[in-house]
């Protein structure tokens, strides 16, 4: 009996994050394509600007978050709609709060010259109120086990931004790509809006309470933030050993986003397994499926790794002939990253998402000391560490606090959390 428990869960959780992953995986590429084509289309220090500056946004953006997402698909999983109320009415505060700071960046920026700073002013007007309500019907999908219409959302998020990216391009320079991430963002939030289950979820006449929701989403949006806050070793390479250096490693780590949207995936359908307490959540191992998830990555990652220079001379402009070591890296730090997610995930449903954020905020920091000590030493190469140290300090660290969450579990009797 409890064998065919354990193989329904996991038949279920291999279901549905590989019907996530295909979806991610497909956007994911999408944007890869729209970074080699700025990349051909604009300068290198252009480039690397534009990388830059969403790099910046993104971590702005993700904290304003305050770890909204995923508390809006844990609410979903367990159909509370207070939780929900009360974590769009605080997206809609930091909805306000981004728009304000990003006008007053733009004025700033159009006035003093700075291409760099008006990008951002852009970004977080522009970007930050539809990432944020793209997110939201996202989420409310994800904790309905609607994956598939979760991965759909986000498949055409990256069409519209492909689409539309060659004109901004001409007519935009550095700022092109964030605003090509927002149009993209603004065409997801408006399919996710046309389903009913993501209208009554989110447009639900009730009062939500903000303080209480920046309460319980500090701490996600913290270990987000953190994590987002890694890909800043493209502004730090740049400043430590120039732009050119940036560039070196820019293309590189967007290349390898895709990388990990197994990882992820796995990682969205283990924190709503936990976070429903259904009957099979005592059966889940979240460390046993980080390291297979791990290993599978790494497996489909070592052609790569092996052939790194052939892939670097074919595909990539000239300027980045010098980038093999940093994929390289990349690739190492990616397998590692997808060990720790799927852990990661089983924490937040298990409401220890303080304990977490504690961690991504100490491993993010170790990693980003590497980096600037790397890239002054070795340039780009040494730079591409950070990633590296940071993955590695993560999986080990959560991998040992999901041990105190399993050891609490037997003394309590249940495993999803209290």
């Amino acid at each position: 009996m409890a064998a065919a428990g354990r193989w329904r869960f996991w038949s279920s959780v291999s279901r549905h994050a590989l019907t996530l992953a295909l979806l991610r995986l497909a956007a994911a590429g999408l944007n890869a394509v729209a970074y080699l084509f700025a990349a051909r289309r604009l300068a290198t220090d252009e480039f690397a600007t534009a990388a830059s500056v969403v790099a910046v946004v993104s971590v702005v953006v993700g904290f304003a978050d305050l770890g909204t997402t995923a508390l809006i698909t844990r609410a979903a999983t367990r159909a509370h709609p207070p939780a929900i109320a009360d974590m769009v009415a605080l997206r809609r505060v930091m909805t306000a709060l981004l728009a304000v700071v990003g006008t007053v960046l733009c004025a700033i920026g159009a006035i003093a010259g700075l291409d760099a700073l008006l990008g951002i002013g852009l970004g977080l007007v522009t970007y930050g109120a539809s990432f944020l309500l793209e997110q939201s019907a996202v989420a409310v999908l994800q904790g309905g086990s609607r994956f598939e219409l979760a991965g759909a959302i986000l498949v055409l998020d990256k069409v519209v931004a492909l689409a539309i990216l060659p004109w901004l391009v001409s007519a935009s320079g550095p700022a092109s790509l964030v605003l090509a991430q927002s149009a993209g963002a603004s065409a997801g939030a408006i399919a996710g809006f046309s389903f009913r289950q993501v209208r009554q979820a989110v447009w639900r006449r009730r009062r939500g309470d903000v303080v209480e929701a920046a309460r319980q989403g500090w701490p996600i949006a913290l270990g987000g933030a953190a994590v987002q806050a890694l890909s800043l070793d493209v502004v730090i390479v740049g400043l430590a050993a120039g732009p050119s250096a940036g560039a070196l490693i820019a293309l590189p780590s967007r290349l390898a986003v895709p990388i990990g949207i197994l990882a992820s995936s796995v990682s969205s359908v283990t924190m709503v397994g936990v976070a429903s307490r259904d009957s099979h959540s005592r059966r889940i191992e979240p460390i046993r499926v980080g390291i297979v998830t791990m290993v599978a990555t790494g497996g489909l990652l070592l052609p790569a790794f092996i052939w790194a220079d052939v892939l670097v001379d074919r595909f990539l402009p000239a300027a980045f002939a010098g980038s093999t070591t940093p994929v390289r890296l990349m690739l190492v730090s990616a397998a590692l990253a997808a060990g720790s997610q799927p852990i990661g995930g089983a924490l937040i449903g298990a409401r220890r998402e303080r304990q977490l954020a504690r961690l991504l905020v100490l491993t993010a920091a170790l990693g980003l000391i590497t980096c600037w000590i790397g890239a002054l030493l070795w340039s780009a190469t040494g730079g591409s560490l950070g990633r590296v140290v940071a993955t590695t300090a993560a999986m080990v660290m959560v991998s040992h606090a999901w041990r105190g969450v399993e050891r609490a579990a037997r003394r309590a009797g249940a495993l999803g959390g209290t």
